[in-house]
């Protein structure tokens, strides 16, 4: 560098300082203003998503609170009315009574409304399915608003011509007991 004018010196340090100043724009500024533009679509897209996602569950509440109302409206049951004992009483009616193992009854307050889910759990032994098909036919036909929501069967018996059954019904009461 003692060889170098002062005008030469100048210019160097002149480049020197450009390069200096295209590597900090390069390696630094243009990669962050790049991160920058990236991070704000994403959230401009995750906002979008999160409107979506907030009329869907407007939709979805909606739906829900329509669908309680839908399966208690017109239903009239007597005072007092348990799905255990109405179970019972179409077991009886039915002929399966004497078949039964256990009934298990079981029962859900939702979370925001008036209104329980009630459950009975009924296990059946060595019925025929004529039986099983009266009883069943009976539950869904009362029009109390009972609903089965699952059926588990197996053969079972001599040649397998007996069943033996888990039926699982359910029914939305209302808090005031109909």
């Amino acid at each position: 560098m003692n060889q170098l004018s002062t005008r030469e010196r100048t210019i160097v340090l002149l480049g020197g300082i450009f390069l200096v100043i295209l590597f900090a724009l390069k390696g630094l500024l243009f990669p962050a203003m790049a991160e920058k533009n990236r991070l704000e679509q994403r959230l401009i897209a995750s906002e979008k998503t999160l409107q979506e996602m907030a009329v869907m569950q407007a939709s979805y509440k909606g739906m829900n609170l329509d669908a309680s109302r839908e399966m208690n409206t017109g239903i009239r049951r007597e005072k007092g009315f348990t799905l255990f004992s109405f179970l019972d009483q179409l077991a009886r009616k039915s002929g399966v009574k004497e078949n039964i193992v256990h009934m298990k009854p079981d029962s859900r307050r939702q979370d925001k409304g008036d209104y329980t889910i009630s459950m009975v759990k009924v296990k059946l032994e060595s019925l025929y399915l004529k039986e099983f098909m009266d009883f069943l036919y009976f539950i869904e036909t009362a029009g109390k608003g009972v609903h089965i929501s699952g059926v588990s069967l197996t053969k079972t018996g001599k040649d397998n011509r007996l069943l033996n059954a888990v039926v699982d019904a359910w029914v939305l009461l209302a808090e005031d007991g109909e």
